[in-house]
C-alpha cells in the first residue's frame, strides 16, 4: 500500500515509463511540482468568481482542468542504472462554466478573442463559500483563449443554460489558501437564464416561431460555426427567398428574463446568409421542423 498520494504519483510515473530500476537521485524541482500540482483538491463544483487584473469579472458554478502533464523519461546512469524525472511540464486546459452577469471587462477578452486578436491575460480562479469569503485560489498565467460554447436555445428546455470558457494557462500556481478574504463588496449580480427564453431577430425575416438554436461552438483555430435553426416548415419562406437572393444581414441573438421582456444579454450578429435548408423528413403537418443554417460572421456581446 502507498502511504500517500505523492508516494502513489511518484512511483506510477516510474512504473509507467517501464523502469527495471530507480536510483536514488534526488527528485528535480520539475518533479516536486508536478507531484505537488496533483496533491491539489480538485473542486468540481462550487462558487467561483474569476478575477482578470485583479477585479471580480465573472463568476462561475463549474471549474475543470488546470492541472499539469509531464512526460517520465529515463537516463542510463554508470553502473547500468536507470534513473526517471519528467520532462515537458505542460498545463490543461481549464474550462469555466459562467453565468451571464459578467463584466464588460470580461467581455472584452472574448470580444478581443472573437476579433483574433487574442489577449493573454493573468487569471485567478477563487473558490469562495457562500458568503463570498475565499477557501483557495489558483492563478492561471498568461492564459489564451481556445474555445467558447454557447449553449442551446431551446423553447422546450426548462434547464438553465451556461456559456464555457476554455482556455490555456501558461503557467498555474496556487495561493492564498484559506485567508478568508471577503469579496461580497465586489462580486458581480448573478444572472440565470433558463434556454427556453430566447428571441433570435433579423430584419426582414420572420424569426418568431424558431423553436431551437442549436449549441455552437467558436474556436480559435477555426473561427465561427453556422448557427442550426429548427423552423416549422410553414414559417420558412422567409428563408427560402433568402437563400434564392443571398444577402449578408445582420442580427441581434437576445438572451430574455422569466418574462419574456426583460434582456439577461444581448448578443449582435453579423454576415449572416442562409448557407442550407433542410425540409422536414416527413410532412404531416404545418409544424415539422426544417433545418436552416445560416453562416455567421461574427458575434459581439452588446
Amino acid at each position: 500500500m502507498f502511504t500517500s498520494r505523492r508516494a502513489f504519483i511518484a512511483q506510477s510515473a516510474a512504473i509507467t515509463a517501464g523502469a527495471p530500476f530507480l536510483s536514488r537521485r534526488p527528485a528535480s524541482a520539475e518533479d516536486e511540482r508536478f507531484v505537488a500540482a496533483a496533491d491539489r483538491q480538485t473542486y468540481a463544483s462550487g462558487r467561483f468568481l474569476v478575477l482578470l487584473g485583479g477585479n471580480v469579472a465573472a463568476l462561475a458554478t463549474n471549474m475543470d482542468g488546470g492541472g499539469m502533464m509531464a512526460t517520465a523519461t529515463q537516463e542510463l546512469e554508470p553502473g547500468y542504472f536507470q534513473t526517471k524525472h519528467l520532462t515537458g511540464l505542460k498545463f490543461a486546459d481549464v474550462t469555466l462554466t459562467l453565468d451571464w452577469g459578467f463584466s464588460p471587462l470580461f467581455a472584452s477578452w472574448l470580444q478581443a478573442a472573437f476579433a483574433k486578436g487574442n489577449q493573454k491575460r493573468d487569471v485567478t480562479i477563487v473558490l469562495a463559500d457562500y458568503d463570498m469569503k475565499q477557501v483557495s485560489e489558483l492563478d492561471c498565467l498568461q492564459c489564451s483563449i481556445d474555445e467558447i460554447i454557447f449553449p442551446a436555445c431551446d423553447g422546450s428546455s426548462k434547464e438553465a443554460g451556461f456559456l464555457k470558457v476554455k482556455f490555456q494557462p501558461s503557467d498555474t500556481r496556487e495561493t492564498s489558501m484559506g485567508s478568508g478574504k471577503s469579496y461580497a463588496a465586489s462580486a458581480p449580480a448573478t444572472k440565470a437564464w433558463q434556454a427556453s427564453n430566447f428571441r433570435l431577430t433579423i430584419p426582414g425575416v420572420d424569426c418568431s416561431h424558431i423553436s431551437k438554436i442549436e449549441a455552437f461552438t467558436w474556436k480559435s483555430s477555426a473561427g465561427w460555426p453556422s448557427l442550426i435553426l429548427s423552423v416549422p416548415w410553414l414559417y420558412s419562406p422567409d428563408f427560402l427567398t433568402w437563400l434564392k437572393k443571398p444577402a449578408g444581414k445582420n442580427g441581434t441573438l437576445d438572451l430574455l428574463g422569466p418574462d419574456m421582456q426583460s434582456t439577461v444579454r444581448r448578443f449582435t450578429l453579423t454576415g449572416l446568409n442562409v448557407a442550407s435548408i433542410a425540409p422536414p423528413l416527413a410532412k404531416s403537418g404545418s409544424q415539422d421542423l426544417g433545418k436552416v443554417s445560416l453562416s455567421l460572421g461574427n458575434l459581439a456581446d452588446r
